[in-house]
């Protein structure tokens, strides 16, 4: 999914002169032929994330538009002030494009495992926020922040995603409805499979996801988050938002990280078998 994604700014990047790429020292075998192809406008800050930041802000100030890869925990948690002083603030056009997501980096243990980046991200008024699960909505998400007029964060899990889902939903036939999105989805069509449920696949996440969470959804006795992120700041937290507004008895549960594990090689998908991964929670 990051390669489509970076395939798709690269093509673009041939007929719109506005567009600039920068990286902190991220992206081997993805980013050298942006550097090659284009030296004037690709920048590769080194391991300054901060200053990645700031430099996007300087450019997106003088008319051009930024797009920002690097790592997630890193450019969330070490540039939060940045982003939020220098990007959101003046609602810049810059692309934040954050690889690496949930448990992706499980073996690098808990400084790597991005289960709340979005969450935090969310907080800051005007940033949308997206989510691919496969290449298709990879790109589809390309043309979405490419033309828009403010901020935006993309959370690219690693991988091709769900290469054989062509539609996004398959509501109203069943009482449970599973929702799930970006590096989750394997795991939440495993779990709606195996429970008897339909799912929801969403693609924008925060306030965002509420378009997602339309009418269809009244039908449910109970919807399940199946997520790779805190529930406190994650979907689950928007989905009960959405039924608390409507004043809905729909019963919400949560299957998501309760805490970050220390052991190596340890991914999401464990949290199907392990009781102590499900926090299993209702409005």
């Amino acid at each position: 999914m990051r390669g489509v994604f970076l395939d798709n700014l690269f093509q673009r990047m041939e007929i719109d002169e506005s567009i600039f790429f920068l990286t902190a020292d991220m992206g081997i075998n993805l980013v050298e032929k942006f550097e090659e192809k284009y030296p004037n406008r690709f920048l590769n800050v080194g391991i300054a994330e901060q200053n990645l930041i700031g430099v996007a802000a300087g450019l997106a100030e003088s008319g051009m538009r930024p797009f920002v890869y690097t790592i997630s925990n890193f450019l969330v948690h070490r540039c939060l002030e940045q982003i939020r002083n220098d990007i959101v603030i003046h609602e810049l056009p810059v692309v934040l494009v954050g690889t690496s997501t949930g448990y992706d980096n499980g073996p690098l243990g808990p400084t790597h495992h991005m289960l709340e980046d979005w969450g935090i991200i969310s907080n800051l008024a005007g940033m949308k926020i997206y989510a691919p699960f496969n290449k298709e909505s990879a790109t589809n998400i390309f043309e979405k922040v490419s033309s828009a007029v403010g901020p935006s964060y993309v959370r690219i899990a690693k991988g091709e995603g769900n290469r054989n889902i062509i539609n996004q939903s398959k509501v109203n036939k069943k009482t449970k409805l599973v929702i799930t999105y970006g590096s989750a989805v394997k795991s939440g069509i495993e779990f709606a499979e195996s429970n008897n449920a339909d799912l929801l696949i969403i693609d924008e996440l925060g306030v965002g996801s509420f378009a997602s969470l339309d009418e269809s959804c009244l039908t449910y006795s109970e919807l399940i988050v199946v997520e790779d992120h805190f529930s406190t700041t994650g979907m689950y937290s928007y989905v009960n938002q959405w039924t608390n507004a409507r004043n809905l008895s729909i019963k919400v549960k949560s299957i998501s990280p309760n805490n970050y594990s220390l052991n190596v090689g340890f991914e999401f998908n464990d949290f199907l078998n392990d009781t102590k991964g499900i926090g299993d929670q209702m409005n």
